[in-house]
Order: structure tokens, then C-alpha cells, then sequence
């Protein structure tokens, strides 16, 4: 009985909390695998630049304009000093949905493939890769320059009006004093988590059924 007991607790317990503590960590490590690899370092300069230009370029105009009108707003719900917190998210956040809509879909991509793509090369896994692109042998140190024009279509992450319609549905939780801005996080992650493995699915030959089965053995890592 204890034995089976324990069983149960490392189950439902232990190993989920290990794991998503270390999806917690992903972006962290995702920044200094950049860093220290230096073969990525032109896709930053080709497309991540521009796209980071125009990211700030649209949060400090929503900072600007919009910033202290949503802390006004926001202040009629919350009684507190809450609203600031809760407006920048707010802020962040549409931010975000405009970003997508008017760059990182139709120009970054590309990018984001090519990223995607050197970095399974690295780890070893040219299979995945070849079944979508050419993989040259030359260059063996360096995976972007062997990547080769791709044969089949290449897309990182669909272009989803859904998920944005979702996203914006989700932004009045901000106006929930102290658990609203959490509850926005998590439920966008939730649901759009996963959709950063989308071209890994198709690698694999997944089937929606498939796709959806691999997710929700992996839903709450996908969540951070």
C-alpha cells in the first residue's frame, strides 16, 4: 500500500511540479542558448531586429497614449494601487495582439523557422528537418548555413484569428483586482502554448488527434 502510495504522489505530484519548474525557466535558457551560439546570430539581424524595432516602436506609443486612460478605467474597479500593475499588463498585452497583426505572422516567420530548423540540427535531428528542406553536409558547424530552401511549406505557427479574438476576449480580466492579471497569463499560455511546437507536430506526422493527444500530456509545460 505505501509503496503504491508513493508511486502515486511522485505521479501527481512530484514529477508534474519538477517539470513545470523547469518549463518555468525555458525563456531564460532559450536567452542564453542565443547567446551562446553564435551561428544564429545573423537570423537576429535578417528579420528579430525589425520586429523588435517595431515592437517597441508600438508599445511606447500605447505607453504614451493609452497607458494612463486604461489606469484611469482600471481605477473604478480597483481600490487599491492594483490598477497600475493590471494596466501595464493590459497594455502589454494589446501591444502583443498588434505586434501579431501587422508584423510577426506575415514577416518573422520565416525566421522563425530557420531558427526552429538549425536548432534541431544541432541537437541532432536533421531527420525532422530533411523531410521539409534540404540538409547540407557542408558547414557541419554551423546548422543555418546547412539549411537549404524549403521543399514543403514551412510554416512556424499558423496565422490563428481565433487565438487573437481569444486573446482580445481575455484582456478584460485586467480588470480584476490582484488574481485578474495572473488569470490572463496562464489562459493565454494555456491556450497558445502549444502552437509554438506546431511545426515539431508536423514534423512528426501528427494528426489532430495526435497533435491533441502529445499537448495534453504536455498542456501545463506549453502553458509557460
Amino acid at each position: 500500500m505505501a509503496p503504491r502510495m508513493l508511486e502515486n504522489i511522485q505521479r501527481v505530484v512530484l514529477r508534474p511540479t519538477w517539470e513545470n519548474t523547469i518549463a518555468s525557466i525555458y525563456l531564460l535558457k532559450g536567452v542564453v542558448f542565443f547567446i551562446s551560439h553564435p551561428y544564429l546570430y545573423p537570423l537576429l539581424k535578417a528579420r528579430l531586429i525589425p520586429a523588435t524595432l517595431l515592437s517597441a516602436f508600438v508599445l511606447l506609443n500605447l505607453f504614451f497614449w493609452t497607458y494612463l486612460p486604461q489606469v484611469a478605467f482600471l481605477a473604478l474597479f480597483h481600490k487599491t494601487g492594483s490598477a497600475w500593475v493590471n494596466g501595464t499588463f493590459l497594455v502589454l498585452g494589446e501591444g502583443a495582439a498588434a505586434v501579431a497583426i501587422l508584423f510577426e505572422t506575415f514577416l518573422v516567420d520565416e525566421s522563425q523557422v530557420d531558427v526552429f530548423d538549425a536548432v534541431l540540427i544541432h541537437k541532432g535531428y536533421e531527420d525532422l528537418v530533411s523531410q521539409f528542406r534540404p540538409v547540407s553536409d557542408e558547414t557541419l558547424n554551423d546548422p543555418v548555413r546547412r539549411l537549404g530552401k524549403p521543399t514543403k511549406s514551412s510554416v512556424y505557427g499558423p496565422f490563428n484569428f481565433r487565438q487573437i479574438a481569444e486573446f482580445i476576449v481575455l484582456l478584460p480580466l485586467n480588470f480584476v483586482p490582484y488574481v485578474g492579471v495572473p488569470l490572463f497569463l496562464l489562459l493565454t499560455g494555456y491556450r497558445a502554448g502549444p502552437l509554438q511546437h506546431w511545426r515539431y507536430h508536423n514534423m512528426r506526422g501528427f494528426d489532430k488527434k495526435q497533435r491533441n493527444a502529445f499537448v495534453k500530456r504536455t498542456r501545463y509545460q506549453y502553458t509557460w
